[in-house]
């Protein structure tokens, strides 16, 4: 189907509707896309938007999709349309089955976050894949998406979230979108800090445990905003406590910093921060970036 057609096809009335499409993609040299299905979210605003009052780009929040592999499910993080007043922030959960020609809604939500993350364990892609066939229907294939029968590992996994103000972290119920925890900065800190990228959701086999990591920028406005809690905690890991910027490390079954790290320059980490996994004899790696006004840069950290 051209791409063309995603658009002047709509009438009129759905104009101000947000669509969400799934493509299959065929390894063939002609009909490689073809859509899979289509989901209409409900219009966000009941009449038309003035651009006059139009938000600033720059203060908007970006659609979010993600997949979990372990369960087939895609949670959307749906912000109102950027010329939108009076529209919803929703989050959304949708069940992607194999041979069905439409998703399944699982659950709408009223919930105003700027970002969302969840650990999956990868297990299905290798255990079970599943590919769709030109004609619609899924059949097992050595590369694609796995579906897993409920109860495996994963379907209890927390959505992880972050709140439209960078200050809180929401641990939300992946059945129903329910607040299950709340992690505030200032608590952990004890003074203002804000995440400044989106957040990872890691685990560790021995001893078995759960983290959130991230960068953050702090409040360095005056000497007396570095609390005495944030002073022990860069003493601890040997870091200047009265920097700006930091990649930090949660452990979620105490709710306690597990390490902090300045980053190179003092640049803010933005985007995903990513893991890779070495060979036995040597430690992992997290692949940060970070975006200064002038200059951005890569770096790793062992971990």
């Amino acid at each position: 189907m051209p791409l063309s057609d995603f658009f002047f096809k709509l009438q009129k009335s759905q104009l101000s509707l947000q669509r969400l499409y799934a493509v299959d993609i065929f390894n063939t040299l002609s009909g490689k896309l073809k859509v899979a299905w289509y989901f209409n979210f409900e219009r966000l605003s009941p009449k038309r938007p003035s651009f006059s009052r139009r938000r600033d780009t720059k203060d908007s929040i970006p659609a979010q999709i993600l997949m979990n592999t372990d369960t087939g499910i895609l949670y959307i993080n749906l912000p109102p349309l950027q010329n939108s007043d009076d529209g919803l922030h929703v989050l959304w959960a949708l069940k992607d089955e194999l041979n069905n020609t439409a998703p399944t809604l699982l659950f709408k939500t009223p919930q105003p976050v700027s970002q969302i993350a969840m650990y999956e364990s990868g297990k299905s892609l290798l255990e079970n894949p599943m590919t769709r066939t030109y004609h619609g229907e899924r059949t097992p294939n050595r590369e694609g998406f796995a579906s897993k029968d409920d109860g495996v590992a994963g379907d209890d996994a927390t959505l992880w979230a972050v709140s439209t103000d960078k200050k809180l972290i929401l641990g939300l119920s992946p059945h129903d979108g329910t607040v299950w925890s709340q992690l505030l900065l200032k608590n952990i800190f004890n003074m203002t800090a804000t995440v400044t990228s989106r957040i990872m959701v890691a685990k560790s086999a021995n001893p078995p445990n759960s983290f959130l990591i991230f960068g953050i920028e702090v409040d360095t406005s005056n000497d007396n905003s570095i609390s005495e809690t944030f002073k022990n905690l860069c003493s601890w890991n040997s870091v200047n406590p009265y920097l700006k910027y930091y990649v930090v490390c949660i452990q979620l079954e105490n709710s306690v910093v597990h390490w902090v790290k300045d980053t190179p320059n003092q640049y803010p980490v933005i985007g995903q921060i990513t893991g890779i996994k070495r060979t036995k004899s040597k430690a992992g790696m997290l692949v940060c970036t970070t975006n200064g006004s002038e200059d951005s840069e890569i770096f790793a950290l062992i971990t």
